[in-house]
């Protein structure tokens, strides 16, 4: 967690290593099997993501900027993105035929679409399966 999160939101005598403060923190048994994580290349928080991310898939030798899908866990990150920039972009609207956007966006949303779906066909419900 970044100092500026640490010092502006949690009280002083806050434990940090609660999961409730900080997912990353949280028993692997509690959380779904399979989690897919998508950052933005330029959020403040992509890099504890990441780790996050490799430490539930088992392999901390995976790389941040390559998507991959490990142990139910898959990662990808949005190269030349800011965070909220599915929201932003969607605000700007699809008329703007300048902006690329929409298109990777579009994208994205059909990926988890189908991420999606093979995580409810395998287990039959979503969550912990």
């Amino acid at each position: 967690m970044s100092d500026s999160f640490r010092w502006a939101y949690v009280p002083y005598h806050q434990d940090r290593t609660d999961p409730r403060l900080s997912v990353i923190y949280a028993n692997r048994s509690s959380l779904p099997k399979s989690i897919f994580f998508i950052t933005a290349q330029y959020d403040k928080l992509c890099h504890e993501a990441c780790q996050m991310a490799k430490m539930l898939a088992g392999d901390t030798g995976l790389r941040e900027d390559e998507a991959w899908d490990r142990n139910g866990i898959k990662w990808e990150r949005v190269s030349g993105a800011m965070h909220g920039f599915v929201e932003q972009d969607w605000k700007r609207g699809s008329e703007d035929k300048s902006n690329p956007w929409p298109e990777q966006i579009e994208g994205l949303l059909t990926r988890v679409s189908v991420w999606l779906e093979a995580v409810f066909s395998e287990r039959g419900t979503p969550g912990h399966g």
